[in-house]
């Protein structure tokens, strides 16, 4: 258990799940604490601002967001992952077709031209351009 846990109210930990959550004090303040529905915008805003001000509140919000950010490194490596056994071959059931879409994806991730364009050519030809492969049109 986090050090910060056992130093906030249920309230405060609530507030600091609902910040994270919606990103907007203001919303997080009115759904932690219920009684705030009857008062004016600005007293919302005024107690939610105090909440922000709060160390044990920012240092609990700190260790959420750092969980957070673990956890889509986490997924993010995961993916890239999938997709190199995939692009690979490596992958049990791999097709040519989900190796392309796999190559097509980490090119994107990597920042790689991913423009596709496709013609029709008489017999029944489809010619594939993937990229603008350092081409420019004039």
């Amino acid at each position: 258990m986090p050090a910060t846990l056992r130093r906030l109210s249920p309230k405060q930990e609530r507030f600091v799940a609902e910040y994270i959550a919606t990103g907007n004090a203001t919303e997080a303040y009115r759904r932690a604490y219920p009684i705030s529905v009857t008062w004016t915008q600005n007293a919302l805003n005024v107690e939610a601002s105090r909440m922000l001000d709060h160390p044990m509140l920012l240092l609990r919000i700190s260790e959420l967001e750092e969980d957070a950010a673990e956890a889509a490194k986490v997924s993010a490596t995961w993916i890239l992952s999938r997709l190199v056994a995939e692009a690979t071959g490596t992958s049990p059931n791999t097709s040519a077709q989900s190796r392309i879409r796999a190559l097509e994806l980490l090119a994107k991730y990597l920042g790689l031209p991913t423009e596709r364009s496709e013609q029709r050519m008489a017999g029944g030809i489809t010619v594939v351009v993937q990229g603008n492969h350092g081409l420019r049109q004039s």
